[in-house]
């Protein structure tokens, strides 16, 4: 529909006719072109109250939805505002779990310390009876390694003769043979003692060497190093003497030899 455009002051543009039936045709048909006028803007005017109608409705509805968003993010906020709260209280429940691993760590440190000290305890009870049993059977040692010499030694054959001359005066005396007995028990005695202190000292020695090198080394291995160079030292004297023998046996060939005059 094609709008006509009203003038402000419609008897400029229409002539007033001489003819009365002719003005009352041309405002006939004014009227006529007004009312299609008036039509058309009573229809856009319709329309626009329909418009502003569904915009209302629209408005109505986004206020409603406008409300449920505002609803929602009240309901985020104090969910938000619970896991904070969660949050907080795993982070202290952590710190919690933290410090009991920590006091746990150092209770198992100090129990795991409180066992090795009595395991220490209880070994060095062990070495210490194993030092004693070492240093007390440090004598059947040195019968076996003088074993092969000492049926070779004069001392020996002398002790043998000596010995045989006072069991006979034993036999001819029976008096002196609780003499015979003190003399015997307290020779062996006195050997037993002389090599007890010799290998003890040796054995001390040796462990300070240790304790020297390594302070913090435990009484176990203190004694195993002793033990190890106390019999290194032997060895060597072993050696020294089996060197001293072939040497003497090299000077004279005919050191055993019955015809020898000494």
């Amino acid at each position: 529909m094609q709008l006509v455009p009203v003038p402000a002051d419609p008897q400029q543009l229409v002539p007033v006719p001489a003819d009365p039936q002719q003005q009352m045709d041309q405002l006939a048909n004014q009227n006529r072109q007004l009312a299609v006028h008036v039509g058309t803007l009573t229809e856009i005017a319709i329309r626009g109250i329909h418009a502003i109608q569904g915009l209302q409705r629209d408005n109505l509805a986004l206020q409603g939805r406008v409300g449920e968003l505002h609803g929602r993010v009240g309901e985020l906020e104090r969910e938000k505002e619970t896991l904070e709260q969660r949050v907080a209280g795993t982070e202290n429940h952590n710190q919690q779990l933290s410090q009991n691993l920590v006091n746990v760590q150092t209770e198992n440190a100090q129990l795991a310390q409180r066992v090795r000290n009595i395991e220490l305890e209880e070994d060095a009870k062990k070495v210490d009876q194993l030092r004693d049993t070492y240093i007390n059977g440090g004598l059947n040692r040195l019968g076996g390694s003088i074993l092969t010499s000492v049926l070779v030694s004069p001392i020996f054959w002398g002790s043998t003769l000596e010995t045989a001359i006072t069991l006979g005066l034993s036999a001819v005396n029976p008096s002196i043979l609780p003499w015979l007995a003190f003399g015997t028990v307290g020779t062996g005695t006195f050997m037993h003692t002389c090599f007890r202190g010799s290998q003890k000292r040796d054995l001390e020695y040796y462990e300070s060497e240790c304790l020297d090198r390594n302070p913090n080394a435990t009484k176990r291995e203190v004694f195993e190093y002793g033990v190890r160079k106390v019999q290194e030292a032997e060895e060597a004297e072993e050696l020294r003497r089996q060197e001293e023998e072939r040497q003497i046996g090299w000077e004279c060939p005919n050191a055993c030899s019955p015809d020898l005059d000494y």
